[in-house]
């Protein structure tokens, strides 16, 4: 309940142009298509040290809710990149070889997608990458304008994070 009104506390301004999202009724997701002027993206950057699990296909048959969020990244949004360059960016970490990026689950995409690993800054820095944010670009066309829509905090770019409510996990 106190979460409750203190969501409910947060001024609303339609001439505000930040927005606090929460996935306290409804999904990050969700709430994230609702605020772009249009789904017709330029480029999209993906900053995230966690990534959903590394497996291209899913033992069970495959329901609405089961999609993953690369899958309905590219799904819900139409890319529109400027020439020759790759729609999506993803900003991750490997540490001795090992990475949580999902690596075969996104060969399928790997035309669209511009792979970008962090290096530490010092040899002896063990310090793992913990900031999380999504950059959307939206795309000039016939009717629309370009946009630019941050999101930061502490969702990591998984299924879990921008699908499921907190009820449902």
């Amino acid at each position: 309940m106190a979460l409750k009104e203190v969501l409910e506390s947060v001024q609303k301004s339609n001439a505000c142009p930040h927005y606090f999202l929460h996935n306290y009724e409804e999904t990050l997701w969700d709430q994230l298509l609702k605020l772009l002027p249009h789904r017709h993206v330029a480029r999209l950057s993906i900053v995230s040290p966690y990534f959903e699990p590394n497996r291209e296909y899913q033992e069970d048959p495959v329901q609405e809710d089961a999609f993953g969020i690369f899958e309905r990244m590219f799904r819900d949004l139409v890319f529109e990149p400027p020439k020759n360059e790759k729609p999506v960016a993803v900003f991750f970490q490997q540490f001795e070889g090992k990475t949580l990026l999902p690596i075969d689950k996104l060969n399928r995409w790997k035309g669209k997608l511009n792979i970008f690993q962090r290096l530490s800054t010092t040899p002896d820095e063990p310090r793992p990458l913990h900031g999380k944010m999504l950059i959307i670009e939206g795309a000039r066309g016939e009717g629309r304008e370009p946009y630019l829509i941050t999101v930061y905090g502490s969702a990591n770019f998984t299924k879990c994070s921008f699908f499921v409510l907190p009820s449902r996990r």
